[in-house]
């Protein structure tokens, strides 16, 4: 079975018009310009010294995952099913996925990644996984899309490799959400205190990701790290639920 993109969404890479592209350029402008915090927001208490391996290690996560999702697309299998970012809610022995919902002690997102271009054009999934504070991530290459099943991928153990040592520090809090931003003040009053799910139905209109870490380090009497990305989507990224 081949793998088809949607004909009517912007779901390729560069997918967005000229405008638009401009407008998000700009908007992210004036965040680097004035709200850089609002990229990488990292709150430590008094023992910020001794964190600063660990906000590194955040900082890399929050990175990798951050790309990744600006890479990814949404995608149709040859019937016309959507199956391009998707997520389900694992149990906390990672063997069985439900329905997502919200923001989970434990979850799973799948991303398809298109590598090449034309006849020798691929599909890799990427996916990542938080279970029971630790933080997870899995590639899986040349998938047929249109075989490709969401609850297998999360829950088989194989090829899942942790980002960081559970031992060191656990994360407590994974959460996404798509909102859309014509103005710094739409990111502004949007950060933080009204996330809107991921699971938007206007993909079109929300081009921004957000993604909020919290770690726990291990140690006694360690302070308590948080990260938020803004992350600039470049298609029309579709996220599903089972």
């Amino acid at each position: 079975m081949s793998i088809r993109h949607h004909p009517d969404k912007a779901c390729l890479q560069g997918g967005f018009t000229l405008v638009s592209t401009m407008i998000a350029l700009g908007l992210l402008s004036l965040l680097l310009a004035s709200h850089l915090q609002l990229m990488s927001y990292l709150r430590t208490g008094p023992t910020q010294a001794g964190n600063d391996e660990l906000l590194n290690q955040i900082a890399r996560i929050s990175e990798l995952f951050s790309t990744r999702v600006n890479r990814g697309g949404g995608y149709l299998d040859s019937a016309g099913e959507a199956k391009g970012v998707q997520l389900c809610t694992l149990n906390s022995a990672a063997n069985n996925c439900s329905k997502f919902n919200g923001s989970p002690a434990n979850y799973c997102l799948t991303l398809p990644i298109q590598l090449g271009n034309g006849a020798l054009a691929s599909i890799e999934v990427r996916g990542f996984r938080l279970i029971n504070g630790v933080f997870q991530q899995k590639v899986q290459a040349n998938v047929n899309m249109d075989a490709f099943n969401i609850a297998s991928f999360c829950t088989i153990p194989s090829g899942w490799e942790n980002l960081h040592s559970p031992d060191e520090f656990t994360i407590t809090q994974w959460t996404l959400c798509r909102f859309s931003a014509d103005t710094l003040g739409d990111i502004k009053r949007d950060y933080m205190n009204n996330c809107p799910s991921v699971l938007s139905n206007n993909p079109d209109g929300n081009m921004f990701w957000m993604a909020i870490i919290k770690a726990q380090p291990r140690q006694v009497g360690a302070t308590p790290v948080e990260q938020t990305r803004v992350i600039q989507l470049f298609n029309t990224t579709r996220v599903t639920t089972l």
